[in-house]
């Protein structure tokens, strides 16, 4: 669902992330906003590589969708993109998703 650039420091009991820019691609139309979007990624990476590399993570959102839940699966997408479209309800409270988990993964690469 979601990635996000973090910084967690495990001594210190402290972490944090910034949700200015999801790391997970989203197609989109409109050239400003793409360059708009890309600006704002070389912005908060080009912060987040200052930090140490000990405390550089990301924060990661995974949503579950049951498949009892899914009510009609599209195998050709549209003209935008091609590839499989699942359609489910949304809730208010969390989408299409029936659970979700938020995890912090520290920089091993």
């Amino acid at each position: 669902m979601a990635e996000y650039f973090a910084y967690i420091n495990i001594e210190r009991k402290e972490w944090d992330y910034s949700n200015s820019i999801n790391l997970t691609y989203i197609h989109t139309v409109e050239e400003d906003e793409f360059k708009q979007k890309n600006n704002m990624r070389e912005r908060v990476e080009e912060f987040w590589q200052f930090l140490p590399r000990r405390t550089q993570a990301k924060f990661i959102v995974h949503g579950l969708i049951r498949f009892d839940e899914i009510a009609v699966i599209d195998d050709k997408g549209d003209n935008w993109n091609k590839c499989p479209h699942i359609y489910v309800d949304f809730s208010d409270q969390s989408g299409p998703f029936s659970k979700l988990w938020r995890i912090s993964r520290k920089r091993s690469w």
